[in-house]
């Protein structure tokens, strides 16, 4: 099978996370997932605080 790849230019480093993943265009909204997320809320959660 035969992939094309686009070539992606980014001024933002790549990142990994295990466990959950929280992405907003504003870095406050997406502390504040992270934050909902720490002090043990679900996915749902964190959507709503984002």
């Amino acid at each position: 099978m035969k992939t094309n790849s686009l070539p992606f230019i980014s001024r933002r480093s790549t990142v990994y996370g295990t466990h959950a993943v929280v992405s907003s265009s504003q870095p406050l909204a997406t502390q504040a997932g992270i934050e909902i997320l720490k002090k043990g809320g679900n996915a749902a959660d964190a959507a709503i605080a984002v």
